[in-house]
């Protein structure tokens, strides 16, 4: 029987809290919570089953991607319930199946990214229309012209730009190269794309080494700068066999991590592989300062203010404040 290989993206979330230990830096840095979006029980609107994105409107409205449950939430600047965008199901608009990200264009048009799939929804939650994808597909951006940039792997490339017709325009982005511990699991093509794709405020399109910490930005479809920093914290894939009636698969566990931005200082964070995410600040790309969460700081608004994904016990969005000094 031939093998079955497929790939498995593996994203843990924390409750954020602020540890120094084994971190020989000073203390620099605040953060200070504002509001929290999420239920145990109560409104089944701040109920959330499983939180994979969250995402900032034009004007601070805040939608979270409820994977679980097939659904978008939408709420107002300060976590007021707006609306419910999507559901799970086969017609126009529906979720078939797990909705992986979304993205927000300047006019407030939703993208959900449905794996080979994107939905588009208005802000008003009202479905447009749909386009298939034909690549395999990770994550998704907006870029300055209102394209849609798409991270996936085709061609050797891992930029995939599309209008908001659907309509292919073009490819760019050169695919990355496998250490020598990886050469058996060449013919997976996805292992070869980072698994995050950020639009940073300046302009960058940003992502991370699969497989080492380096930071690499693009802008205007040209590789601007990387930045790199030797650090045993940051961990490279790590690759398990699971048998099942179809044959054997190969199940690739990544480092989840986030690129925000705001006011030449850039927010780097990733998984940790004991507890918790690591947090890098840099101001005009050099290196400031760490701190250590336990939650994972997926957006940043116009005021900088970062939202944080919270899936332990009780799924929730986090807002804080940075204080930096």
């Amino acid at each position: 029987m031939r093998n079955l290989f497929y790939l498995i993206l593996t994203i843990l979330n924390f409750n954020l809290i602020i540890n120094r230990k084994d971190l020989d830096i000073e203390n620099k840095i605040t953060l200070k919570a504002e509001i929290t979006i999420g239920l145990e029980e109560g409104d089944e609107n701040y109920i959330f089953g499983e939180i994979n994105d969250v995402e900032i409107g034009s004007k601070g409205e805040i939608y979270i991607l409820d994977s679980q449950n097939s659904r978008v939430q939408k709420f107002d600047k300060d976590g007021r319930f707006l609306l419910t965008i999507g559901r799970k199901g086969e017609g126009p608009g529906e979720f078939p199946y797990y909705p992986g990200a979304m993205t927000i264009d300047d006019k407030n048009r939703l993208y959900i990214l449905l794996y080979k799939k994107i939905l588009i929804f208005d802000g008003n939650g009202k479905y447009l229309s749909a386009f298939p994808l034909q690549l395999s597909s990770n994550d998704l951006v907006i870029g300055s012209q209102n394209e849609l940039i798409i991270l996936g792997f085709k061609n050797n490339k891992i930029f995939h730009v599309y209008n908001i017709k659907g309509e292919h325009m073009n490819s760019f982005g050169e695919i990355f190269d496998l250490p020598s511990k990886y050469e058996k699991y060449k013919n997976f093509p996805l292992l070869k794309v980072p698994i995050r794709l950020y639009y940073t405020k300046n302009n960058n399109l940003s992502i991370i080494n699969p497989f080492k910490y380096e930071i690499i930005m693009y802008e205007n479809k040209n590789l601007k700068q990387s930045i790199k920093r030797k650090i045993k914290q940051y961990k490279a894939p790590k690759v398990k066999k699971a048998k099942y009636a179809r044959g054997t698969s190969f199940i690739m566990i990544f480092s989840n991590y986030s690129i925000l931005e705001h006011r030449g200082k850039l927010f780097v964070s990733f998984k940790l592989e004991e507890e918790g995410y690591q947090m890098d600040i840099f101001k005009n790309y050099k290196y400031m300062d760490s701190i250590i969460t336990k939650d994972f700081p997926q957006a940043i608004d116009e005021e900088g203010r970062i939202y944080s994904i919270d899936n332990s016990e009780v799924p929730k969005v986090k807002r804080y404040v940075i204080e930096i000094f």
